[in-house]
């Protein structure tokens, strides 16, 4: 007999237009109808893109730029330890909740002050509003240990 408890999946992707097509055409009915029933979280969206276009603005804007890619060198450190700890998924998210959401909120009201005094259409501005926009979808891997902040592995299979 089929179980009849809730179960949660995710689609993991990258944010390129490729992708997304392929999402679309290939699951997009199914993606709609899932996401509005609320049994499938989508977090296409990972800390890797985001530190991509902060690396992009070093150049252009170095203080800023250092400073967010060192916040987020803390989250991955900790990412480290916990795997290095084999911690499961519930010790992974409770983990990341102790000690990696403190740094995010820090930084998230830091990227909010910060573009307020670039211009949006500078490399940095750029960066500052990819992360703001999509705070909560970068940040959802703090609440699930079976997600991961960037999806790096999953590119190279």
């Amino acid at each position: 007999m089929p179980s009849t408890e809730s179960k949660s999946s995710y689609l993991i992707s990258g944010s390129r237009s490729k992708s997304n097509a392929l999402q679309n055409h290939y699951i997009g009915a199914v993606y709609r109808i899932l996401t509005k029933l609320k049994c499938w979280n989508t977090n296409p969206l990972k800390f890797a893109h985001a530190r991509r276009y902060f690396s992009d603005a070093i150049y252009s804007d170095r203080e800023r730029a250092e400073y967010v890619l060192e916040q987020l060198q803390l989250v991955y450190q900790i990412e480290r330890d916990s795997r290095a700890l084999n911690h499961d998924n519930e010790k992974r998210a409770a983990s990341r909740q102790k000690h990696s959401l403190p740094i995010l909120k820090k930084l998230r009201s830091w990227m909010e002050d910060q573009y307020k005094q670039v211009l949006p259409q500078s490399p940095i501005g750029k960066a500052l509003a990819y992360s703001i926009k999509r705070w909560d979808k970068l940040c959802a891997f703090v609440y699930d240990g079976k997600l991961h902040p960037d999806n790096n592995a999953a590119r190279d299979l």
